[in-house]
């Protein structure tokens, strides 16, 4: 899975034939439009959502020094044109010395969803919650109302909300669990690890990253295990692999039309890059190069905005920080 800590090179060319899917190579898509929006300097920006209903980007916001602690995470929303950067108010957990605010999902009834962690002082096992944010009433809700586990990461949620996923973040041996309506419960699939689910809009699919089953390694060697881009259907059963044979992908983010996902992928035989997946076909086509790029968002069928730069805590000098405002050209 591609991490917080882990660097993703990304670099122009075409897959080869090892890593495509149904048709096993990887189109250049030219002419591509790209605006920088810088993030203030020492800070990183990463996992943008575009909230629709607000019109507005929401980012999970690193103040500088603090790359590698998610203490200090917090959730900010930002114009299309980068001005108005400002700190969602969502309140901090009782009994906590510090509460992040992170990983923002865009909900299909026009809220965000969040994960709310408690840090130093709260009962472990009640310290995580995904959370929900209104943007037209600034009220803040549960999505479920029982905590997840603290190791918890990325979730997702279908467009009707009854049902959703997270991955339960065991290392090196994660699992997706069912957001269920009275409790967590795990979701069996085939996997021997699982990275970032994503819920297609229409609801019928789950796109999800996964080391095949079936695989025996222990730990440090199921680091790099190699793995695919699937899609799950709603009732958690593997349907087809899109791209197979990758060494690392990072969170797929659906077009709104269900046609496109835009993901960082890791070939084990090709160049990575930031990749348009077609979803009928599998076929991947390289859509940016460069370095640290983390995940993104669609503002339309033609728009897309990407954080670039998440990893500059560790790459001083290596490029801009912030997020790149992608207009694609016009094609089927």
């Amino acid at each position: 899975m591609i991490c917080r800590l882990l660097f993703v090179t990304l670099a122009a060319s075409a897959l080869s034939n090892a890593c495509g899917g149904a048709s096993g190579t990887a189109d250049n898509i030219p002419s591509v439009s790209i605006r920088l929006i810088p993030a203030p300097r020492g800070v990183v920006l990463d996992g943008p959502v575009w909230l629709s209903s607000a019109h507005r980007l929401v980012v999970t916001y690193t103040p500088p020094g603090k790359g590698t602690d998610a203490a200090y995470d917090q959730l900010y929303s930002l114009k299309l044109d980068g001005s108005g950067l400002k700190r969602l108010r969502l309140p901090a957990q009782r009994g906590c010395r510090l509460t992040s605010h992170s990983t923002g999902v865009a909900l299909a009834d026009g809220r965000l969803g969040y994960l709310q962690e408690c840090w130093g002082q709260e009962i472990p096992h009640r310290a995580k919650f995904v959370r929900t944010y209104n943007p037209r009433t600034t009220r803040v809700a549960y999505l479920r109302p029982y905590p997840v586990p603290v190791s918890a990461g990325y979730f997702a949620a279908s467009p009707d909300l009854r049902q959703g996923v997270i991955n339960d973040g065991r290392s090196l041996y994660e699992q997706l669990l069912w957001l269920g309506r009275p409790s967590l419960a795990p979701l069996r699939l085939p996997f021997t690890r699982v990275g970032y689910p994503s819920w297609s809009p229409d609801g019928r699919w789950i796109a999800l990253d996964a080391v095949p089953g079936g695989i025996r390694a222990s730990g440090a060697a199921r680091e790099n295990l190699r793995r695919n881009l699937y899609l799950v259907d709603r009732n958690g059963q593997v349907r087809r692999s899109l791209v197979r044979n990758l060494v690392n992908a990072g969170l797929s983010a659906w077009s709104p039309n269900g046609r496109w996902l835009a993901v960082a992928l890791q070939p084990a035989h090709g160049d990575t890059g930031l990749y348009l997946v077609n979803i009928a076909t599998g076929t991947p086509h390289l859509l940016l190069k460069g370095e640290g790029f983390g995940n993104a968002t669609w503002i339309n069928d033609r728009v897309l905005v990407v954080s670039v730069g998440v990893f500059s805590n560790l790459l001083v000098g290596r490029g801009p920080t912030g997020l790149e405002r992608i207009r694609l050209p016009q094609r089927g």
